[in-house]
């Protein structure tokens, strides 16, 4: 994914992306049971999040950073074995200086919930050793009209 601006964009894009699928990796791990007890909790989440980081659900809900690491602890081990967490069509916009906008599908597969469109704002933190979340918006994608009529 070579940009105009020259290796270097690709490389911190490349670095964002990989962000987004590491921390989801993990959030699946963690709600199926996978994380070891011994990780001490939400170690990996608790470094993802700025201290100021808000997330905004479909339904208008809006949780800062306490909320979000309780409700992860509170789902910890809950989802079905057949639980799976997808995130595919991830695109990245540079915005200023260390910082972008990524948006991806998130789909929940052995959930009753349906795929959502995430639109974040991520920031690498000084000297490139870590990146980090400050803002998350989630939409619910539209249902298929006819999914919808058969809803009535």
């Amino acid at each position: 994914m070579e940009t105009a601006a020259g290796a270097g964009i690709d490389t911190r894009e490349r670095a964002f992306a990989a962000e987004v699928h590491a921390l989801h990796r993990y959030l699946e791990g963690w709600l199926k049971g996978d994380v070891p007890e011994s990780r001490g909790g939400p170690v990996r989440l608790v470094t993802a999040l700025a201290r100021a980081f808000r997330v905004v659900h479909p339904d208008g809900r809006c949780e800062d950073r306490a909320a979000v690491i309780r409700n992860f602890a509170l789902a910890y081990a809950s989802k079905p074995p057949d639980y799976r967490l997808v995130i595919a069509d991830v695109r990245v916009r540079p915005i200023e200086h260390r910082s972008c906008i990524v948006t991806y599908t998130e789909t929940h597969h052995g959930a009753c919930t349906r795929p959502r469109i995430s639109s974040a704002v991520l920031r690498q933190r000084p000297h490139g050793r870590a990146i980090e979340w400050l803002f998350l918006q989630e939409t619910y994608v539209a249902r298929p009209a006819s999914e919808a009529a058969q809803r009535g």
